[in-house]
């Protein structure tokens, strides 16, 4: 995101001369040793280290053990002993003369698989673990099951596949090495290398690579778009760089000596309008002028695929006049032009500390068409305009929040933080944020020009996620109490030890960059994340490794396989947390029905709560919530004064509740339970569930029933339709 952010740029250039072989994208990392070292610097190896977290070293243990037994030894051995990893993507040319032949001497190139027009090399050294790593690649992947032995000049052994030829896998003593459409080579020293991670590209060497790889029809059309983008902002090259320093991760990315136009410098007298206590921060200066001058037509262009407008996308005069035509029709009285282009100034999102969350503010510049957008939308929920300094409360439809907005000379500001907009409506000039510790920190390092201004009070955040860590806690049955309090004492370690944060971009010595500085890194992260996720996924594929041997799928695209992920459950977790329900007055929460989660029924002294959106007709699926009550069940009766109070229910409602889905336009399909996080799942035959359906007609004390659901989508829910 940081990247594409900063890409938005141009410099005039001669017509480029045609491409050479070279390299497209080269990735070093550090020798593992390194590594570790590094990270042993770092808030988390002191979060690691206290005896606080002494709870979670076991399981950590036995998952490096249970990893050691396929990899020959632990992920952390694998990484101590890791070194010259490296990885380089070569573009091959039409023009080049090894174009159209076999660049893989160790086996013709299949047929079917006609050359691509690049390289790929990779490697590592691994010492004493190589030849067992190899074995273990070898024996275990489905590739290498189907595996023919090759030939490599100075390889002890390498492996390939006859469907795809092109790919070769080996080891060289103690390095292993990977090649598509080039021999694997021993992995080389890399001395010298001042980075943990070092990554180059070579942006039109890239693109010009991937414009012959990527596959024909609306992919191919999308990417062609995005290439053309690109070529208008002149990107030529792209460098990152990350180093693993005592407070976390600093991330760099240099995108060459470019000059900006779709950028303003961030206005920093806004900045310092804000309270010394915002938790999180970012600005950003943007002159949506000049970005439509240059991007009119590749925007335009989109949207006439997006909006599906009957015209030709490359005719931007028609696809504008179109749209126009569109927002005409919705009662907007602007041209798409006048819209795109009000919001040239600063804007900025804030996070400040409130109850019984924590509280958002937004700021866009005004103009003209910025008035006018927001009066219709005002006139949309029933709020007057407010007049130039003053405020007026916004109402917001299923939001447990207030907000209010606020106009000023030059700024309109929405914000849930009343405390913040009383200061901002003050017009006081120096609130301060500007020399609180993140703010001081992100200013002394953004350049003169930056147009990004981030930064977060990283201490203060983690402070306040430990105070909310226990809403999920409490619904991680597989976590023991020692663990659980572990964690909770853990993210007070981390607050201890962590440093605020910053992100700037702008120019450096007349070149373009952006900086990071984070507890977890931009990409780390993303990398963690997406290993997760291979991992995860992998076990699925694998009965072998502790996946189910075949997932069933579901191929209804509007079945809610996750509902726990927007909805019930987090609403669930709130409820309780809040302890919006005490019957017996110990403290501890109980679980709520559904009406009660989502404001169709008081619960206590006037009170709805908006936890779980109750007007969307999303989806074709009906919901209802049970919680025990006795021997029998507690259900919504229709009625919306507050519940009556039975305290010998309380302890049982603590602890669990049975939420169920169910087709509510067919009478067949499948149903769904959520019982202790868990989905399962059962054939519709007609009926809605019954209060105990997915316990085959026991009570809660009992297992459920039901198959686990697999899970098979990361969209959101839908809504239900027939909440009371």
């Amino acid at each position: 995101t940081i990247l594409l952010l900063s890409a938005w740029t141009w410099a005039a250039e001669p017509t480029p001369a045609p491409l050479l072989p070279g390299k497209a994208v080269e990735v070093q990392l550090a020798d593992g040793k390194n590594l570790l070292a590094h990270w042993e610097t770092t808030p988390w190896a002191k979060m690691w280290a206290d005896p606080a977290l002494k709870p979670l070293h076991q399981p950590f243990a036995e998952a490096q053990a249970g990893a050691a037994k396929e990899l020959g030894a632990t992920p952390t051995e694998l990484l101590a002993a890791m070194a010259n990893a490296a990885l380089t993507v070569n573009y091959l040319p039409a023009a080049s003369p090894a174009a159209g032949k076999p660049v893989n001497p160790v086996n013709p190139v299949n047929p079917v698989n006609p050359v691509k027009p690049m390289t790929v090399s990779a490697g590592a050294d691994f010492g004493s673990y190589a030849a067992k790593l190899f074995a273990c690649i070898k024996n275990t992947t489905a590739a290498a099951k189907k595996s023919l032995p090759a030939t490599i000049a100075g390889a002890d052994e390498a492996i390939i596949s006859p469907s795809q030829p092109e790919a070769l896998f080996a080891r060289f003593a103690t390095g292993l090495a990977f090649g598509f459409q080039t021999p694997p080579v021993r992995p080389q020293a890399n001395p010298g290398l001042a980075d943990d991670l070092f990554a180059h590209v070579d942006v039109a060497r890239l693109f010009e690579l991937l414009d012959a790889v990527v596959p024909s029809g609306s992919d191919h059309d999308s990417f062609l778009q995005m290439k053309q983008q690109l070529a208008e902002m002149k990107l030529s090259e792209a460098t990152y760089r990350m180093q693993i320093i005592p407070e976390g991760f600093l991330e760099q990315i240099d995108i060459g000596a470019v000059k900006t136009i779709g950028y303003k410098p961030v206005d920093r007298a806004l900045l310092a309008r804000l309270p010394a206590n915002v938790l999180m921060v970012g600005a950003f200066g943007y002159d949506s002028i000049e970005a439509w001058k240059l991007q009119r037509s590749s925007l335009l262009s989109d949207w006439a695929h997006v909006l599906e407008l009957d015209c030709d996308p490359a005719d931007s005069d028609a696809t504008e006049k179109a749209i126009n035509a569109k927002l005409t029709e919705f009662g907007l009285d602007v041209s798409i032009a006048e819209a795109f282009t009000a919001f040239t100034g600063t804007s900025f999102i804030a996070i400040t500390p409130s109850m019984p969350f924590p509280a958002a503010t937004i700021a866009i510049p005004r103009s003209p068409v910025a008035d006018k957008l927001i009066a219709l939308g005002l006139g949309k929920l029933g709020a007057q305009v407010p007049a130039e300094g003053s405020s007026v409360v916004v109402p917001i439809p299923n939001a447990p929040v207030v907000a209010t907005l606020v106009c000023d000379k030059s700024t309109w500001l929405v914000s849930s933080d009343m405390v913040l907009a009383d200061q901002w409506l003050s017009g006081k000039a120096d609130n301060g944020w500007n020399a609180s510790a993140a703010g001081s920190l992100a200013l002394s390092k953004a350049p003169a020009d930056a147009y990004l201004i981030a930064a977060s009070d990283t201490p203060a955040v983690l402070r306040v996620i430990a105070g909310y860590a226990g809403m999920g806690l409490t619904m991680a049955k597989k976590l023991t109490p020692e663990q659980r309090q572990a964690i909770i004492q853990g993210l007070n370690v981390l607050g201890a030890a962590a440093a605020p944060g910053y992100a700037v971009a702008g120019s450096v010595k007349g070149r373009q960059i952006t900086e990071v500085r984070s507890l977890t890194g931009v990409v780390p992260s993303a990398v963690v994340i997406g290993g997760l996720a291979g991992v995860y996924n992998y076990r699925r594929a694998n009965p072998a490794h502790g996946g189910p041997a075949a997932a069933k799928t579901n191929t209804d695209p509007k079945f809610p396989p996750t509902v726990r992920r927007r909805g019930i459950l987090p609403a669930e977790i709130q409820f309780q947390a809040g302890a919006y329900r005490d019957q017996d007055g110990d403290g501890i929460g109980e679980y709520g029905l559904l009406s009660e989660l989502n404001g169709g029924r008081d619960v206590g002294d006037g009170q709805r709560l908006f936890l779980f959106n109750p007007s969307s007709t999303i989806g074709d699926y009906s919901y209802t919530v049970y919680l025990p009550g006795g021997a029998t069940r507690v259900a919504d009766d229709g009625k919306t004064t507050t519940r009556a109070s039975i305290p010998a229910n309380a302890d049982d409602q603590e602890k669990t509740f049975v939420a169920y889905a169910w087709p509510a336009r067919t009478k067949d399909g499948i149903m769904y339970a959520l019982v202790d996080e868990v989905i399962y799942e059962a054939p519709y035959k007609g009926l809605p569930p019954a209060w105990n359906a997915v316990f085959d007609g026991a009570g809660f004390e009992a297992k459920p029933k039901w198959a686990v659901s697999p899970d098979t989508g990361t969209e959101a829910a839908p809504e239900p339709t027939n909440v009371p």
